[in-house]
Protein backbone atom coordinates (compact mmCIF):
# COMPACT_ATOMS: atom_id res chain seq x y z
CA UNK A 1 0.00 0.00 0.00
CA UNK A 2 2.48 2.84 0.65
CA UNK A 3 4.87 1.74 -2.22
CA UNK A 4 1.87 1.96 -4.53
CA UNK A 5 0.86 5.50 -2.73
CA UNK A 6 4.01 6.74 -3.32
CA UNK A 7 3.80 5.74 -7.03
CA UNK A 8 0.70 7.40 -6.73
CA UNK A 9 1.72 10.44 -5.89
CA UNK A 10 4.72 10.44 -8.41
CA UNK A 11 2.39 10.25 -11.09
CA UNK A 12 0.23 13.13 -9.64
CA UNK A 13 -2.54 10.66 -8.68
CA UNK A 14 -3.07 12.73 -5.68
CA UNK A 15 -6.25 11.27 -4.63
CA UNK A 16 -5.84 7.53 -4.99
CA UNK A 17 -2.09 8.18 -3.33
CA UNK A 18 -3.72 9.72 -0.64
CA UNK A 19 -6.48 6.61 -0.14
CA UNK A 20 -3.55 4.11 -0.54
CA UNK A 21 -1.57 5.85 2.11
CA UNK A 22 -3.96 6.56 4.77
CA UNK A 23 -4.81 2.60 4.42
CA UNK A 24 -1.03 2.28 5.07
CA UNK A 25 -1.07 3.93 8.14
CA UNK A 26 -4.22 2.09 9.24
CA UNK A 27 -2.53 -1.12 8.60
CA UNK A 28 0.51 -0.50 10.41
CA UNK A 29 3.22 1.05 8.05
CA UNK A 30 5.79 2.53 9.33
CA UNK A 31 3.41 5.93 11.02
CA UNK A 32 6.82 8.53 10.74
CA UNK A 33 7.29 7.45 6.93
CA UNK A 34 3.79 7.04 6.05
CA UNK A 35 2.48 10.18 7.85
CA UNK A 36 4.90 12.63 5.76
CA UNK A 37 3.80 11.29 2.61
CA UNK A 38 0.10 11.86 3.42
CA UNK A 39 0.58 15.22 4.54
CA UNK A 40 2.68 15.92 1.10
CA UNK A 41 -0.16 14.45 -0.85
CA UNK A 42 -2.93 16.39 0.94
CA UNK A 43 -1.36 19.66 0.68
CA UNK A 44 -0.26 19.21 -2.47
CA UNK A 45 -4.04 18.23 -3.18
CA UNK A 46 -4.84 21.80 -1.73
CA UNK A 47 -6.53 18.87 0.75
CA UNK A 48 -5.77 21.01 4.31
CA UNK A 49 -8.68 20.22 6.37
CA UNK A 50 -7.60 16.43 5.97
CA UNK A 51 -4.02 17.00 6.19
CA UNK A 52 -4.95 18.42 9.84
CA UNK A 53 -6.97 15.55 10.22
CA UNK A 54 -3.58 13.26 9.76
CA UNK A 55 -2.08 14.96 11.72
CA UNK A 56 -3.61 16.10 14.79
CA UNK A 57 -3.60 12.64 15.92
CA UNK A 58 0.20 12.46 15.44
CA UNK A 59 1.08 15.10 17.04
CA UNK A 60 -0.82 14.74 20.25
CA UNK A 61 1.32 11.15 20.54
CA UNK A 62 4.29 12.85 19.42
CA UNK A 63 4.62 16.43 20.87
CA UNK A 64 7.84 17.46 20.18
CA UNK A 65 7.72 17.00 16.43
CA UNK A 66 8.47 20.66 16.07
CA UNK A 67 8.41 20.83 12.18
CA UNK A 68 4.93 18.69 12.02
CA UNK A 69 3.57 21.79 14.25
CA UNK A 70 4.62 24.38 12.43
CA UNK A 71 3.00 22.50 9.75
CA UNK A 72 -0.04 22.30 11.33
CA UNK A 73 -0.01 26.36 12.37
CA UNK A 74 0.82 26.76 8.95
CA UNK A 75 -2.36 25.21 7.40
Amino acid sequence: LYRGGLAMLAHGDLTRAEQYLASALRAGHDERATLKALLVTTVRASRLRSALGYAQPYLASHPRDHALRLLVASI
